[in-house]
């Protein structure tokens, strides 16, 4: 209870994120793309192993890498939604698509076979989605590094 004399004190704001060094970001930056390369290698694995059962199966281990990359830039990187989200989204893509390259068999023997335009343009799309994830990973731990996510439960209210 107060009585006219005392007054309320205000709650102290918590510290904003601690600053990260370079070397920080970039090795965590690094990390990020291993795992988000290894992910979309054993989703496209694993979707082209479920793809001759039913198509619709590919869509469970192309959603595993996505949600991995996307949990690694907002913990990790501390990047904000939009800059995790992009790469996740790419990093699914290209399960699907290398999902499809294993399926078709367009590498056997150690070679690319490229010889129809649908193959040409699955494994581009492959390629294209692999690059804008991995890029989307280094904006976002540049985002992360230079604007850090806040946490809710750290914000003032």
């Amino acid at each position: 209870m107060l009585t006219v004399d005392q007054t309320a004190e205000p709650e102290p704001i918590p510290p904003a994120a601690p600053p990260r060094s370079v070397a920080g970001t970039v090795w965590r930056a690094l990390v990020a793309v291993l795992v988000c390369l290894g992910a979309v290698a054993g989703g496209a694995w694993v979707g082209a192993k479920a793809l001759p059962i039913d198509g619709r199966l590919l869509e469970a281990p192309a959603a595993v890498p996505g949600l991995v990359v996307i949990g690694l830039g907002l913990g990790m990187l501390r990047a904000r939604p939009w800059f995790a989200v992009v790469p996740g989204l790419a990093a699914d893509a290209a399960v699907c698509a290398g999902a499809g390259v294993i399926h078709d068999r367009l590498i056997s023997a150690g070679r690319l076979h490229l010889d129809t335009l649908g193959a040409r343009l699955l494994a581009g799309g492959f390629a294209l989605a692999l690059l804008i994830s991995v890029l989307g990973i280094v904006v976002a731990a540049v985002s992360g590094h230079r604007h850090p996510r806040e946490d809710g439960s750290t914000a003032p209210a």
